[in-house]
């Protein structure tokens, strides 16, 4: 659940926290469309996984809804800045792939 960035190539880090599920469980991917636009898959502790969205380079994050129940995500694609593809952990025997979209 933790969020670091850098804008120094490294030298130094800033936590990014007071995003929905900062600070518990997992950041298991995140994918950038531009310097601006990206998508996290987070998974909470239970797991349950959610998709977040940044549009201000990963400043602030906000929880994308409707996303349907999982058992957990393992890796987000961002295909534009309003589309990615998010693949999880099987559910019920079915394996999970869902296709984000924010308008």
């Amino acid at each position: 659940g933790a969020l670091w960035q850098s804008t120094d190539f490294g030298t130094t880090w800033t936590q990014i926290t007071g995003w929905t599920g900062s600070g518990t469980g997992d950041v298991r991917s995140i994918d950038y469309v531009d310097g601006h636009v990206g998508f996290m898959a987070h998974n909470s502790a239970a797991p349950l996984g959610s998709v977040l969205r940044t549009i201000d380079g990963g400043a602030n994050w906000v929880l994308l809804d409707d996303i349907p129940t999982n058992s957990g995500l393992n890796s987000i694609f961002a295909v534009d800045t309003n589309t990615a593809y998010a693949v999880g952990e099987a559910n019920g025997g079915t394996g999970v792939l869902l296709k984000v979209t924010e308008n």
